[in-house]
């Protein structure tokens, strides 16, 4: 029930060190399947442009019906150059440790979890791109296909890649505060 944009509110708000939004994927051919992580970059792929545009109509449709939306909040159309110029350094200083913490989350989870993989990609994801920490998106199978509908709605399932992620956290964390 929460908005994509609520939840890099909270993470920005928290300060947070580290974000990782985690997905379902869907595809119109059942046959589709495998998780994948993804950092914030431009999509270097149409399966990874694809993905991005899928959830981020989500993220419009927010926009169009913001329920209970902050009116005092300023719109990204009066948005100040200079903050926009800001925001872009940062974003480029987060993307090679989004892009480290996306490898660290796809070792940890070909460890843990025995469907295919679809591996590393970069994409243009709103809610990645509205966190100032580093971020990734991690979408832990296909819900369209059969089988791995199956396995999402398994509590060993998710737990096993709960557990991958956490794994990921704490590589990220123990990496990051020897630097």
């Amino acid at each position: 029930t929460m908005t994509l944009e609520n939840r890099a509110d909270i993470a920005n708000r928290a300060k947070a060190d580290l974000f990782v939004s985690i997905h379902v994927n869907a595809n119109p051919k059942p046959s589709v399947r495998a998780w994948n992580v993804f950092f914030l970059a431009p999509a270097k792929n149409d399966s990874a442009r694809a993905t991005a545009q899928f959830e981020n109509s989500v993220f419009l449709r927010e926009l169009a019906n913001p329920q209970g939306a902050d009116e005092d909040k300023p719109s990204a159309d009066n948005a100040d150059p200079v903050l926009g110029i800001l925001n872009e350094m940062l974003m480029t200083e987060f993307q090679t440790e989004s892009h480290e913490f996306a490898l660290m989350c796809d070792k940890a989870i070909r460890k843990k979890i025995k469907i295919p993989a679809r591996g590393i990609d970069q994409a243009g994801f709103f809610v990645l791109n509205k966190v100032y920490s580093p971020s990734v998106l991690v979408e832990t199978g296909f819900i369209s296909n059969p089988a791995e509908e199956k396995l999402l709605k398994s509590s060993d399932y998710q737990q096993s890649m709960a557990e991958a992620i956490y794994t990921a956290v704490k590589q990220f964390a123990d990496t990051y505060t020897k630097k």
